[in-house]
């Protein structure tokens, strides 16, 4: 005769505190997938999300949250290259604006020297 061993998970139910036990492998797969079982004085016990589902939507939401933050980021960078633009124009007008001063320098060093 061969002998079948079933691994035992003990509850105790937390509606009326009757101890009682399952097979620790459908314990464990309700609790991972959701489900529900009943004590020995019919409350129902269990969860109604299962750990992967509450892992999943828990993922779900960072990769939310990352792409939320990446947006961000996103807008910042045109902000900042906006500026970029804004100060490179500014940069170039203030260059043009000192060769024309120079010149009008120049030119009033030669007339100075003229007279």
């Amino acid at each position: 005769m061969t002998a079948i061993t079933v691994s035992q998970t003990n509850i105790v139910c937390g509606s009326c505190g009757v101890p009682h036990s399952m097979p620790t492998q459908q314990y464990e797969t309700i609790q991972r997938e959701g489900g529900f079982w009943t004590c020995p004085n019919g409350h129902s016990r269990g969860w109604a999300i299962g750990t992967d589902a509450k892992k999943l939507a828990e993922c779900e939401q960072e990769k939310q949250d990352m792409q939320d933050h990446i947006d961000e980021l996103h807008v910042i960078q045109e902000r900042v290259e906006g500026a970029d633009l804004v100060k490179q124009s500014a940069i170039v007008g203030l260059r043009n604006t000192i060769k024309k001063l120079r010149l009008a320098n120049k030119k009033l060093r030669t007339r100075l020297k003229a007279e």
